[in-house]
């Protein structure tokens, strides 16, 4: 049977009694014995059961060099065992330490020192079993965080529009638009481009732009890549759609109901209808054009992520369409058309805002002689 002593130097192996034997004799005595004790043991000692000839396996004598790591008896009688000299025979450049310091109670939980090399060591790799339930969670959290965040937006997005900026530029839309409405100007415009400039090849290309303004399309359209965002959002191609569509979708939230309001409150008529242009509140729901909102937001988004002139012009250049072909088809006045688009942006703008961490007002610290305090800040 194969036994090993446990001491500085190393183990030393023999052929002998079962370790729990010699586990006792250890905790009894805390020393191993030398070779003259064990050839000759001392009045009043226990009586080893082994002796160093045993302790070889092929009955020799054991080896000198062994031996000579083994406690002496001079040491046992000075009560201490020279383990620190022992290793500083094998290791010269050792610091001398006692055994405390590396099994006292005080580092059984501690930190390994690094110079041990075992921080440095990887952890060992997850099963997929044991991988999987953490992806899941990891995934919920995220989608959870990212509804938060479009909530958020969203909340954003209506501080920003309800605010002066927006109320000062969209009274001058109307105001504007009111001019064109309640005077000929609107008809007399309607009139010159249904008989001098509208064609065969314009109603083509009317017909192409007119769909881009349905919302019974576009609106769950963009709404789903909005979901697609949150689901997928880790995702190259499909985290980018799906951002562009949240945006398209909450200028659509933060712009409709102003537009709904509006229309109803404008009460404007169709070129088609006897009434007019004329300004009829809640007499009618087609004051601004429904198209021409639905169309230019996505093409006004799409502007705002980008920084090239050129291609942010073309952009806006495209937004205009679905409210043209409106103009096209004698389905709304110039007025119509041009507040329908004037929402659009304005709903874009404070999607823009949100995005960039602008915002209306802010609160900003005063302190000035014995007088400290909040001061808000009101953007114009």
């Amino acid at each position: 049977m194969v036994w090993g002593g446990l001491w500085t130097a190393g183990p030393l192996l023999a052929q002998t009694q079962p370790l729990s034997t010699l586990g006792s004799v250890f905790e009894e005595t805390g020393w191993f014995p030398s070779h003259e004790e064990l050839d000759s043991p001392r009045p009043g000692e226990p009586i080893w059961p082994f002796s160093p000839q045993s302790a070889c396996p092929d009955n020799s004598e054991p080896d000198p060099t062994e031996l000579s790591l083994l406690p002496s008896v001079e040491q046992k009688l000075r009560g201490t065992s020279d383990s620190a000299a022992t290793v500083g025979s094998l290791f010269p450049d050792s610091q001398p330490a006692s055994p405390e310091c590396y099994f006292g109670p005080e580092l059984a939980f501690a930190e390994p020192p690094e110079d041990w090399g075992w921080s440095q060591l990887p952890p060992p790799p997850l099963l997929e079993e044991e991988l999987r339930p953490l992806r899941r969670l990891r995934y919920r959290w995220r989608v959870r965080a990212q509804s938060r965040l479009l909530l958020q937006n969203i909340r954003e997005d209506h501080l920003h529009f309800y605010s002066w900026p927006t109320f000062r530029d969209l009274g001058l839309g109307l105001a504007l638009a009111a001019v064109f409405a309640n005077t000929s100007l609107d008809e007399k415009f309607q009139d010159w481009y249904r008989e001098d400039v509208r064609s065969e090849g314009l109603d083509n290309l009317s017909s192409f732009w007119k769909p881009w303004g349905e919302g019974a399309i576009f609106v769950p359209s963009y709404a789903a890549f909005g979901v697609l965002g949150i689901l997928a959002s880790q995702r190259p191609v499909l985290g980018v759609v799906g951002r562009f569509g949240q945006q398209v979708s909450r200028a659509y939230l933060v712009g409709a109901p102003p537009l709904l309001f509006l229309q109803a409150l404008s009460g404007g008529a169709r070129p088609v209808d006897p009434e007019g242009s004329q300004w009829r509140p809640f007499q009618d729901i087609n004051g601004l054009s429904g198209h021409a909102f639905i169309g230019a937001v996505p093409f006004l988004i799409a502007a705002q992520w980008t920084d090239r002139p050129v291609l942010q012009a073309a952009l806006y250049v495209g937004s205009a369409f679905p409210a043209w072909s409106r103009l096209n088809d004698d389905s709304h006045y110039l007025s119509q058309v041009c507040l329908g688009w004037w929402v659009a942006f304005l709903a874009c703008r404070a999607v823009y805002q949100t995005e960039t961490g602008e915002r209306p007002w802010t609160l900003v610290p005063i302190a000035g002689g014995n007088h400290v305090g909040l001061a808000l800040v009101w953007t114009r």
